[in-house]
């Protein structure tokens, strides 16, 4: 939590504690210090006054250092000093070094310089590591700052590291130069390639941090396709022209630099650099698997912070924090895992079927599931419009039964909540940012269309994007959809102006021609037209107003979005005008898949996001939900966390659960929510979710035994949870 002789630690522990640590570490800093001018210099200067000076300087240092965590009032006068402790300190080295060591740093300076002449090719890279390590520090602290203005100094805590964390983040980023000049042998190159590097990874976090509150994490790249799609409507024709110029400067720029033969080095040289660089780097991106990289992680102490990513990122630095990443988006098989293991879960949880063996009798009832991009309930904000943005969706919530459900993300990654809907499974056991949907579905799992296809039932998806979106058209032939239609596949079909995507009420028109069939259906609709950013040409213009006072950039943005909501609405009054007047019984789910992206301060203009960091976290990843039938049927209100909706819209339909959902009912009866970030039971005990709470005894790890049985292990439980009779 700091260096020696100062730092934390020393705040922290108290004087007690503090002085006998300094007593130690200080002949050892003593006599790295005489050893290093012993070897820089020539010793025919007096030797005995440096010494003195020194250990005066030593002893300067230690009580600056010391000093902010003696006095309380002292402490409380400069409480920045916490947060800042190893930028302090060396501060106060450079001054006693300034002050009393002029000659000797000098000598030291200057040896220093005639070793990176002689190894350019370690030290300049080195030093640019340095350089870049403490402006992405300052930058991203500073990012985080301006997020959140309400962390105040707290945004910089990240900066107060070990300083073998800092090491580690220096010797790293030196790495990526390290190893292209290994392979190059071109210093400048290599150098400006390692920079850009840096800075992309840099540039590309603060944008994802600033709309989805969540840093890169390695299977972004999957994502290809949904950037290519949404990124111009974000970035505009001079962001993209902006791009395009500083691909071609840094094309050129390295193209240039190539040329440029300094710094070179023998084989052997650049062999070993190539090698410990490129095995530092690997070593650290596997931590996971390697037990001796496993043990320096718990020995570093490393803070992951998984249901605040963006604060891991400042805690554990940029480039450590980004190759640890890789190691954690590995799924781990639960302790004690085995057949005998999974046999007790079903057993202390069961029956999982009907107890006689018979199967239930086909209500008959349709079902149709909306999963709105974006959509959230315009009373909640705390502002007044000029008219109702949702007569339709508020029309539903008067009649039918309605709440919240916790979702497990938020601004983005929609198919997460539509996995734990569609499953009854918690994306709370991947590691964290993980998208259920890329490469973690690789075999049939039970699900809503499955069961409900085993009672007859016509089973289709209905898209307002294209099949390469979240690879939807692989998972839905797992999910056993019987039919799936990709509206943005159409050409002739009417197009939001603002987003560019299908509208809503294309989306709407294609769940009601989907339900002309003889059988029973089952309709899993997505409109997506909501998805940010929230600015531009809106079909309907802007007829809804808001009347209270909020800064500009917030009544720009939160005036598009409740306009564009306002149309979402009709599509959804459209759909039921439509089975309002059906003869058939229809049940229609209604709800959210995550919060907005909101860009310019709407958050706080509306009044969300407030409280504790507990209510916090459940305010960011709660979404509106309704449950609305065209016959007769009771109110009950829906609360608890989306992967326990399946089983009580079972129950809604008139079909016990059975299955995986009989099991996901049973633990929806001892746990409210289990969904990042929250864990809440029954009797309202809540906790940030960690995922090593699956690691204990309790309902999480017999839930995540179950499905980690089904999604990745051996299928124990299988015979017990693909029955739906």
């Amino acid at each position: 939590m700091g260096i020696v002789p100062g730092a934390r630690r020393f705040h922290e522990a108290g004087l007690a504690v503090a002085l006998p640590l300094a007593l130690w570490a200080w002949p050892l800093v003593y006599l790295a210090a005489a050893s290093a001018y012993l070897g820089a210099s020539s010793v025919t200067g007096d030797v005995g006054r440096f010494f003195t000076r020194l250990s005066w300087s030593l002893a300067l240092v230690l009580v600056l250092a010391i000093l902010p965590g003696t006095y309380p009032g002292f402490r409380e006068g400069y409480a920045y000093l916490r947060s800042l402790d190893l930028l302090y300190v060396a501060a106060c080295w450079l001054l006693v070094a300034l002050l009393f060591l002029r000659e000797e740093t000098g000598r030291l300076a200057g040896s220093f310089w005639r070793w990176a002449k002689q190894y350019p090719y370690v030290t300049w890279p080195l030093i640019v590591a340095a350089a870049l390590y403490l402006a992405g520090e300052l930058i991203l602290s500073a990012f985080a700052l301006w997020l959140e203005p309400a962390l105040g100094l707290a945004a910089f805590s990240g900066i107060d590291k070990r300083l073998s964390v800092h090491a580690l983040n220096v010797l790293l980023t030196a790495a990526l130069s390290g190893a292209a000049f290994g392979l190059t042998n071109r210093l400048v190159f290599s150098i400006l390639s390692g920079t850009t590097l840096y800075l992309a990874l840099l540039v590309a976090n603060l944008v994802k941090i600033k709309y989805l509150r969540t840093p890169i994490v390695p299977e972004d790249i999957h994502y290809t396709t949904e950037l290519a799609s949404v990124g111009p409507a974000y970035l505009g024709p001079l962001g993209i022209t902006a791009v395009a110029l500083a691909g071609v400067v840094l094309i050129g720029g390295l193209a240039f630099a190539f040329r440029f033969r300094g710094g070179r080095a023998g084989g052997i040289a650049r062999a070993v650099l190539a090698c410990f660089s490129l095995l530092m780097i690997v070593a650290v991106a596997e931590w996971s698997r390697v037990a001796p990289m496993r043990a320096l992680v718990d020995r570093l102490d490393v803070r992951f912070v998984d249901w605040r990513p963006e604060q891991s990122l400042r805690e554990n630095g940029l480039v450590f924090e980004s190759l640890l990443s890789i190691g954690r988006f590995r799924v781990t098989e639960p302790p004690g895992y085995s057949a005998t293991e999974v046999s007790r879960v079903l057993r202390e949880y069961g029956p999982v079927s009907n107890a006689d063996g018979e199967p239930d009798t086909p209500p008959d009832v349709n079902l149709i599931i909306c999963m709105i991009e974006s959509f959230l309930d315009t009373d909640d904000f705390r502002v007044r419009f000029s008219r109702d943005p949702l007569p339709s969706f508020h029309h539903l919530r008067r009649e039918g039964s309605s709440g919240y459900v916790v979702v497990p993300i938020f601004g983005g990654k929609s198919v997460n909540t539509e996995f734990e809907l569609l499953t009854g499974m918690s994306t709370a056991f991947f590691p964290p940012n993980m998208c259920a949907y890329t490469g973690q579905i690789t075999r049939d799992l039970p699900s809503l269309p499955r069961f409900l296809g085993s009672h007859g039932y016509h089973t289709t998806a209905i898209n307002g994007v294209t099949p390469a979106w979240f690879n939807r058209q692989r998972v839905y032939r797992h999910l056993n959809f019987q039919h799936e239609i990709y509206l943005g596949d159409h050409h002739n079909i009417p197009t939001d102006a603002r987003s560019g995507l299908p509208s809503d009420e294309a989306v709407a028109d294609a769940v009601i021609e989907a339900s002309q069939c003889d059988a029973p259906f089952f309709i899993f609709a997505f409109p997506c037209s909501m998805h940010a950013p929230y600015e531009g040409t809106l079909n309907g213009g802007r007829e809804i107003q808001i009347l209270d006072a909020i800064p500009i950039a917030a009544r720009s943005e939160l005036q598009c979005y409740v306009n564009a909501l306002h149309q979402t609405d009709r599509a959804v009054g459209r759909i039921i005008d439509y089975f309002e007047q059906s003869k058939e019984k229809t049940v229609i789910v209604i709800l959210g898949d995550h919060c907005p992206a909101f860009f310019h301060g709407v958050w706080e203009a509306v009044g969300f996001f407030t409280g504790s960091d507990l209510d916090r976290q459940e305010q960011q990843h709660s979404v509106p939900v309704v449950i609305w039938k065209n016959f007769d049927g009771g109110r009950e209100p829906i609360d608890g966390s989306v992967n326990f909706l399946a089983p009580r819209i079972l129950v809604e339909m008139g079909l016990a659960p059975a299955g995986f959902f009989a099991l996901g009912e049973a633990f929806g009866r001892r746990l409210r929510v289990l969904s990042p970030p929250l864990l809440e039971a029954s009797d309202g005990a809540r906790s940030i979710w960690s995922r090593r709470l699956a690691d204990e005894p309790g309902t999480p790890r017999d839930y995540w035994l179950v499905q980690y049985d089904l999604m990745y292990g051996e299928g124990f439980s299988a015979p017990e949870c693909f029955q739906v009779r």
